[in-house]
This record gives structure tokens, sequence and C-alpha cells, in this order.
């Protein structure tokens, strides 16, 4: 089984509908897409992304694929996500979900970079409800990887009142690595 794969088979077990969830990496949409239609007509996907590409191609899916118009698409940094959330969705998010790296098909030097992706995470375990998971995808590959999945490593090993389970591709130098994390 693919890691997103894995990744999506964790949330379909968390995410009910009528939920909150944050993609503070758009990408092409597949996460967004999944998590709107988790989520169902009376609940919400908030959809972050750096590059208008990104955000384009989201939207395009969803319009085209999503069951419901249940998302909001804000071109923003993943380590901002929080000025653009109403206050009272916070500790009331079921599912918040990054894909780390790059756009695929798009210019490479546009990345998620180490500093503001642990600002995410912070943020993110702070917005969670308990029981809420997040799940981070990071990739190995592109320039700034290491530091990224270090700094992601660093953070994930420190003590939460959480659940964590981490999983590897079949390469462990290039394969990407999943890391999910279930607030207690």
């Amino acid at each position: 089984m693919r890691l997103v794969e894995k990744a999506h088979q964790h949330l379909a077990q968390v995410v009910k509908p009528g939920d909150l969830c944050v993609d503070l990496t758009a990408g092409n949409g597949w996460d967004s897409l999944f998590l709107a239609n988790m989520v169902g007509e009376k609940g919400l996907v908030y959809v972050f992304d750096i590059q208008g590409a990104a955000l384009l191609n989201t939207s395009e899916r969803l319009e085209n694929e999503a069951k419901f118009s249940n998302f909001r698409l804000i071109q923003e940094c993943h380590s901002k996500f929080d000025l653009h959330l109403p206050r009272e969705h916070q500790g009331h998010i079921s599912a918040i979900i990054m894909n780390l790296g790059y756009l695929p098909g798009s210019d490479k030097k546009v990345i998620t970079r180490h500093k503001t992706t642990i600002i995410a995470l912070e943020k993110s375990y702070q917005w969670l409800q308990k029981g809420g998971c997040l799940s981070i995808m990071a990739y190995q590959t592109h320039r700034g990887a290491s530091e990224e999945v270090e700094a992601i490593k660093n953070w994930f090993s420190k003590t939460f009142d959480a659940k964590k389970k981490f999983y590897k591709g079949i390469n462990p130098t290039t394969s990407p690595i999943l890391f999910w994390i279930c607030k207690s």
C-alpha cells in the first residue's frame, strides 16, 4: 500500500460527516478532495497553498469531482493558516494534512521549508480537537528535504499527549515518510 493510501486509510477512521478539516498544502487537490468528500455537505475543509497554480489545480479538481461545495481555498503559507481560520475553530478540527515538498509538475524551486513547516506543525497540534489527527507526508528528494525531514523527526519525537505512528517507504533514503499523530 502506498503511503498516501495509508494516510487516507487513517483519515477515514477519524474524519466524520460534519467535521472541520484543513489541508495545509493543496498541491493538485487529491487530499482536499478526499477530505471534502469525507466531511460531507455539512462539513468544511480549509485548503491552503502558497502557490496560485496549486489552488487553481485544486479548485478545478474540487469543482469537478467533490460531491459538495464544502471547501474554502486560501493562498497562504502553511505556517500562517491560523490567521485565516475563525478562532472558534481552534480545538475543533478533526484532521489536518500536509503533503510537503513541492507542487508536482511545477517549478521545484518553490518548496516547503523546515522553519515554516515546524511553525505549521506547532500551530496544527494546538488547533486539533481531542482525538483529532495530523498527517504529515515528508518527501526526501528535493532541495532542503533533509533539513525538513530532520526537523520533523525532532518535533515528532517530543512528548505529546498523543498517539504517534511513523511509516517509511521501501527505500529509506528516497521514499517518503508518513508521520501520523492523534491528539489524546
